[in-house]
């Protein structure tokens, strides 16, 4: 069981996986169009977005961990965003393209 704190006074407890939609099917990856782009955060640092594609949570994890280690870098997946740390748009286009991607 998973803790949540409430607004209240003590913790409710709610089964794990609770409030989850329900699991995303990948599409094949030469029907989507995939976007890759360069973004700046906080304190001038940039990383590279992979946004606009439609994978279930364990193939967009495997596409990230993919991704870091191409680049050589860390990232992150989270809110359906691949983010790779610093500005690696030619080689994550390049390894996405290969894999059978269609990038813009």
């Amino acid at each position: 069981m998973a803790k949540k704190l409430t607004s209240g006074n003590g913790w409710s407890f709610e089964p794990a996986g609770a409030g989850r939609d329900e699991a995303v099917q990948s599409l094949p990856d030469d029907k989507q169009i995939v976007v890759v782009r360069t973004e700046k955060r906080a304190k001038g640092k940039v990383v590279t977005a992979v946004t606009k594609f439609v994978l279930s949570d364990v193939d967009r994890k495997a596409v990230a961990a993919a991704l870091r280690k191409h680049c050589g870098t860390g990232g992150s997946d989270q809110d359906g965003i691949i983010e790779v740390q610093g500005d690696h748009v030619e080689k994550v286009r390049a390894f996405l393209q290969k894999k059978g991607w269609r990038v813009k």
